[in-house]
């Protein structure tokens, strides 16, 4: 792992704890300017899905002015992307501001979704076989 990798980690570590998202259930690495996050998102101190949302949005805007950061992929256990680019909460039964429709398409909420420098998603390719 290279200095510049060092350092985006730690800008990484840096953004999320200033937005209190609970580093023991949400991962990341940073490796040659792409950021990749995962696991279970957790905001300490909150328990409204809007407010939840509206963090999410926020982190992900600061962490796309880091320097070197060329992508972001997201793969949340409890939290997806839309075709719109809203955050929708997956989590059955939690309070009800904010609840919003599930993701189209049938996903599972479990797809990773890549983000560009741009802010544009980047589509992975289609995969072939069967499961």
């Amino acid at each position: 792992m290279s200095a510049q990798d060092l350092e985006l980690n730690s800008g990484v570590r840096t953004v999320l704890s200033r937005h209190w998202i609970d580093l023991t259930k949400t991962s990341f690495f940073a490796r040659k300017g792409h950021v990749h996050l995962g696991g279970e998102v957790a905001v300490l101190g909150e328990t409204q899905r809007q407010e939840t949302a509206e963090t999410l949005k926020a982190t992900e805007a600061e962490l796309r002015r880091l320097r070197d950061v060329k992508t972001i992929s997201f793969e949340f256990t409890n939290w997806v992307r839309d075709g719109a680019g809203s955050w929708v909460c997956l989590e059955k039964g939690s309070e009800a501001n904010g609840s919003g429709p599930k993701p189209a398409g049938g996903s599972s909420g479990n797809e990773v979704v890549e983000i560009d420098w741009r802010g544009n998603e980047v589509r992975p390719a289609a995969r072939g076989g069967s499961s």
